[in-house]
């Protein structure tokens, strides 16, 4: 019990040395012996997110006019929009325009691996290195 006080003092005053690799208290039943704290070194982590667009989504008209006015629409909303015409027919094509964040990792083989995966389920991904 003594030795725990000692050494809570101890450390609370910061009695420790730098100059010496151990500080030695002395209390009634013997000294303690206590390693010198030392810096430690931490190598920089480094993250991959992988990020993601949604895909184009696509609305079909066969009127211009409901074209254009859906296309507006969409664009009030936010989204990347345009028009696509083929003959009497009017698709109408819009996405949300930014990238989000899907998952951030600590491996650079794991995030090509996600951006493949998600390529593949139809959605435009890319890896931001950071």
């Amino acid at each position: 019990m003594y030795r725990k006080l000692a050494l809570a003092a101890a450390l609370a005053l910061g009695m420790t040395s730098t100059a010496s690799a151990q500080v030695r208290i002395g209390v009634g039943i013997g000294p303690v012996v206590l390693p010198s704290a030392r810096p430690v070194l931490i190598a920089p982590v480094h993250h991959y997110h992988v990020q993601v667009r949604e895909p184009w989504q696509e609305r079909g008209f066969h009127c211009p006019i409901e074209a254009r006015a859906f296309e507006r629409y969409q664009e009030r909303l936010g989204y990347q929009a345009y028009t696509v015409g083929h003959g009497y027919h009017y698709d109408v094509r819009y996405r949300i325009p930014g990238w989000r964040t899907y998952r951030t990792v600590h491996s650079d083989y794991l995030a090509h691996q996600l951006e493949h995966q998600l390529e593949h389920q139809g959605y435009e991904a890319r890896v931001v290195h950071h």
